[in-house]
């Protein structure tokens, strides 16, 4: 089971989160904002972006 809890609450939440028999993991925004860019969840891209490298082999003399 999965809870979303705003800053507001914090202290109530980590109140919880000490007294459960479940193991919870708190996260605050910007981690929840990583999260969901890192596992494609409620995001799109918006643009690539093409990384390139010289061939060394090109450039060899046989």
């Amino acid at each position: 089971m999965r809870f979303a809890y705003c800053a507001l609450r914090l202290k109530r939440v980590k109140g919880y989160a000490s007294q459960v028999n479940h193991r919870v993991i708190l996260i605050d925004g910007p981690m929840l904002a990583e999260l969901m860019m890192d596992y494609d969840l409620g995001v799109s891209t918006k643009e690539v972006y093409t990384v390139k490298r010289l061939d060394s082999d090109y450039f060899e003399e046989d």
